[in-house]
């Protein structure tokens, strides 16, 4: 499945935001050219409700889809720190390496002389 196939939240939430916009648009114009405050609650009543339910249901819809585009990308973060983390473990565990060196031995023999 491609990427644009999976991301079809994101494109019908933008698409309800910009109904919403339209709507909210028509109903203002609506509304503006009623002298009649009779005539104008109708309007205000069905625009106001669909801007509402169009608003809530585009922008739900862009936050589920950004919500499980970050689940992705963290169980891919998640994914490539596990194999860091294994690569680099048997250097990281290993103890390290101590060579007696000829320095510390003539040290410790200058410290019994004195």
């Amino acid at each position: 499945m491609t990427n644009t196939a999976r991301r079809w939240r994101l494109g019908l939430g933008v698409a309800c935001l910009a109904a919403a916009a339209v709507v909210g648009a028509v109903g203002y114009l609506k509304l503006s050219l009623e002298p009649s405050l009779n005539h104008q609650l109708p309007y205000l009543a069905s625009a106001g409700m669909a801007l509402v339910v169009l608003s809530v249901l585009g922008a739900s819809l862009v936050i589920v889809d950004q919500l499980r585009t970050d689940e992705a990308r963290m169980q891919e973060l998640a994914t490539a720190i596990q194999q860091l983390a294994d690569a680099l473990a048997p250097g990281i565990e290993r103890p390290a390496r101590r060579e007696p060196s000829s320095e510390t031995s003539s040290t410790s023999a200058t410290m019994s002389d004195a």
